[in-house]
């Protein structure tokens, strides 16, 4: 992937900001107030759930993902059949299991204090490749072993399918970095969308 999760983050961030913030049918401005209070019984923050919501499409029908595995909802995984299908009553309560398991497994495995935005930065990560796989990860024995930034830039390495390299994973992977880096209340769909553009 072409980027270092960084300063060049920041950089890149930044820059897409600008672009936003100058073309004439978006505000000049894409900053919102950080929504940093929990999710009740959780770890993460609300804007944790606005910007998965902003990462995976709601589906309420089954279907089968790029990597082949039964999907519903907004990346449900368990116990899906195929056929099956979703009210948004039931995408929003799987949502809460699934980061309820994902709550656990940070508390669990995790041995270092965290920052809110390093929590819902792992959380949307763990959500999405699943806590054994981060439980076996590079990332975490470095975050265990007091590299915050190692463990920042590993991220990067979580944007394969096998052996293919996809866009889309290279987008969330650098979507979670903003967000490792406090930079959770500037992301929005045009942002990125924008971000396709740049890796």
């Amino acid at each position: 992937m072409p980027f270092s999760l960084s300063q060049t983050v920041k950089a890149l961030a930044c820059n897409l900001w600008a672009a936003i913030s100058s073309e004439p049918t978006h505000s000049s401005s894409t900053t919102r107030p950080t929504d940093t209070s929990k999710v009740e019984g959780l770890r993460i923050s609300a804007d944790c759930l606005r910007i998965h919501g902003l990462l995976e499409r709601r589906y309420y029908k089954a279907y089968f993902d790029i990597g082949g595995t039964l999907t519903i909802g907004e990346g449900h995984t368990t116990n899906v059949h195929e056929g099956q299908t979703a009210t948004d009553e039931e995408i929003d309560q799987w949502n809460r299991q699934d980061f309820m398991l994902v709550d656990a497994a940070i508390g669990r495995l995790v041995t270092v204090s965290l920052t809110q935005p390093v929590i819902d930065a792992l959380a949307l990560f763990i959500n999405n490749v699943g806590v054994h796989a981060f439980e076996r990860s590079t990332l975490l024995r470095k975050l265990n072993a007091g590299d915050p930034q190692g463990a920042q830039v590993e991220l990067a390495r979580w944007d394969h399918v096998g052996q293919t390299e996809i866009r889309g994973l290279a987008k969330r992977r650098l979507v979670e970095a903003c967000v490792w880096q406090g930079m959770a209340s500037k992301i929005d769909w045009h942002f990125i969308d924008l971000l396709l553009d740049y890796i």
